[in-house]
């Protein structure tokens, strides 16, 4: 009986060592052949960097919107954001220009 203990705790010994083993291939499978994970944080910085070249927030917006959702938000924001501000300076600055000649040929 000694002996059929024996090998039976031997037996669950090299399974024990299998299934170790085994875990240690996958968990090296998964992190080494699979491909890494893309770290998304969005940001501030890719927002300044949409508000500051419009075209860049754009562009960078339609490359990571799948990959990348958050950062690519950020940078569609920005751009979105030059873009409403330089329309709403540039009618400012049509109003402020064209009011003064409206106005003087008004009083003629």
């Amino acid at each position: 009986m000694d002996n059929y203990n024996n090998n039976y705790n031997n037996y669950n010994n090299y399974n024990n060592y299998n299934n170790y083993n085994n875990g240690y291939n996958n968990n090296y499978n998964n992190n080494y052949n699979n491909n890494p994970a893309v770290v998304d944080e969005g940001g501030f910085l890719w927002e300044l960097l949409g508000c500051c070249v419009p075209i860049m927030g754009i562009i960078l917006f339609f490359a990571w919107k799948d990959q990348k959702p958050k950062s690519a938000r950020a940078a569609g924001m920005g751009a979105l954001a030059a873009l409403v501000g330089s329309v709403i300076i540039g009618l400012a600055i049509g109003l402020l220009i064209a009011l003064p000649i409206l106005f003087s040929l008004a009083s003629m």
